[in-house]
């Protein structure tokens, strides 16, 4: 059976609204695209500034150790070298030159008492 007109018509006349309708759905992928490369553009500047972040976070931890390490070894030499003065090696010469005086002014007292 042939199409009449006025089924012809209405067929065109769906086609067109159909096509119509795809139109604007186009720009509207078009306006969704561009906005999702967008936010993929933030996403991507947000990644490098956390990633920024926790490289000056991890420098300044580092740092904050690096110091504090050395506090520590400055404090342990400056009580070594409290403990060091006072030594055994240390002690022990400063009695050995002590007992030396005591010795000499002895032998010059008694030198003294004997030729007096």
């Amino acid at each position: 059976m042939p199409e009449t007109t006025q089924e012809a018509f209405k067929r065109g006349y769906e086609s067109g609204t159909v096509n119509t309708r795809l139109d604007g759905h186009d720009a509207q992928l078009k306006e969704m695209t561009s906005t999702m490369s967008k936010v993929v553009d933030v996403e991507a500047q947000l990644t490098l500034a956390v990633q920024s972040l926790s490289l000056a976070a991890k420098a300044g931890e580092e740092k904050a150790l690096a110091l504090a390490v050395a506090l520590k070894d400055q404090a342990e030499e400056r009580r070594n070298k409290e403990t060091d003065t006072w030594s055994s090696p240390k002690a022990g010469k400063l009695l050995a030159v002590a007992v030396f005086l005591v010795a000499v002014v002895a032998v010059w007292i008694q030198w003294k008492i004997a030729n007096g």
